[in-house]
């Protein structure tokens, strides 16, 4: 009977410790829900911004498109000159001014055509279709975002390259060849983020003291965070790096650079 007795104590101490994680782990998918919500707000915020954006840029644009003037021709020399010898002279120097006009022109296009185009940094791109996901953001919002100015990149990208940069400067006029480099990506839908929080919380569960316990900062570098993850134990789910992958759409905090990214640990 004591010894029952003792087992039955020992099952209820682990019923409790186990009540106790799950707890927590409530708690944290109520911060995440929290999270959710802001994120939400951010889009909005986001979409209002992006509208601003676009409004100043057709202004700049119908501002630098030219107006129709009139041109005063003043009368040529030739038409008032009578005597045949300056006019002969008069023409040829025309022909002349036209001959080098043209021959500028021709050697700006060449000038423009020899010039090697910026290359998109692909991966870069890639990284800022992360944060599009996340903040329900179609493919013409992160367009218009890389093309409204360096502040509003910043807000997909800390730290965007100088490639990024050049190419974006390249193409300030010309949307289509910047939305042809941003690869096809679905809404990832209510539903499906609900549930997925649910097999996370499942899952992550008897991991969740080991990974605390690694964790010192509030915002932990992604590579850190992928190394703690492979060590851990107690893992039953069948697809660990289909996981990984939701934990960084899920807890992403902000991208710095393409080889930098920071979560919410």
């Amino acid at each position: 009977m004591k010894e029952a007795k003792v087992e039955l104590k020992k099952k209820d101490e682990k019923i409790i410790e186990s009540d106790v994680k799950i707890k927590k782990l409530e708690e944290q998918m109520k911060e995440c829900l929290e999270k959710v919500k802001t994120y939400d707000e951010t889009n909005k915020q986001l979409k209002a911004e992006i509208r601003k954006h676009r409004a100043a840029k057709k202004e700049s644009l119908s501002a630098a498109e030219p107006k129709n003037e009139v041109l005063v021709t003043e009368p040529s020399p030739i038409r008032e000159s009578r005597d045949p010898e300056t006019v002969e002279k008069l023409e040829k120097i025309d022909k002349i001014e036209k001959s080098e006009k043209v021959e500028k022109v021709e050697e700006k296009k060449v000038q423009k055509s020899e010039r090697p185009k910026a290359k998109p940094p692909l991966k870069e791109i890639a990284l800022i279709v992360l944060i599009a996901q996340r903040e329900k953001l179609c493919r013409d919002d992160l367009t218009s975002m890389m093309l409204a100015g360096e502040e509003s990149l910043k807000m997909l990208i800390k730290n965007p390259s100088d490639q990024l940069i050049d190419f974006i400067k390249e193409n300030l006029h010309d949307e289509d060849a910047i939305l042809a480099t941003i690869p096809r990506f679905e809404m990832p839908k209510t539903d499906f983020e609900t549930q997925v929080l649910r097999e996370m919380r499942i899952v992550l569960r008897d991991n969740a003291e080991n990974i605390q316990k690694k964790v010192k900062d509030e915002l932990m570098n992604w590579d850190e965070f992928k190394s703690i993850y492979s060590h851990l134990d107690n893992f039953e789910y069948p697809h660990k790096d289909k996981l990984l992958e939701f934990i960084k759409y899920f807890f992403l905090d902000h991208i710095v650079n393409e080889k930098e990214i920071l979560i919410n640990a």
